[in-house]
């Protein structure tokens, strides 16, 4: 008997070592995933106005209860507020 194994087993053998060899380096050399960065918000001028309108801070709710009353009674544009309004936009265009 001899101790040199079939060319079959042989090949199969060389195969399978190819096969590992290749996974390995292929695994080696893949690139690593890609790092993730942090986010990053900015809010525009706009945005951080609106948002302290919302928070409700320096409304005089009880000046604009007494003006939309005075809008539903149909009170509110006097002839006195309107000659005060055309005035001082005349001064400041002026």
């Amino acid at each position: 008997m001899s101790d040199i194994a079939p060319t079959s087993s042989i090949a199969s053998l060389a195969a399978y070592d190819m096969a590992d060899r290749t996974s390995r380096s292929t695994a080696a050399s893949a690139p690593a995933a890609p790092s993730r960065g942090t986010d990053h918000v900015e809010l525009s001028t706009v945005a951080k106005m609106l948002g302290r309108l919302s928070e409700g801070g320096n409304i005089r709710q009880d000046l604009v209860d007494r003006i939309r009353g005075e809008i539903a009674s149909e009170t509110y544009e006097t002839s006195d507020k309107l000659e005060a309004t055309v005035t001082g936009l005349a001064d400041e265009l002026g």
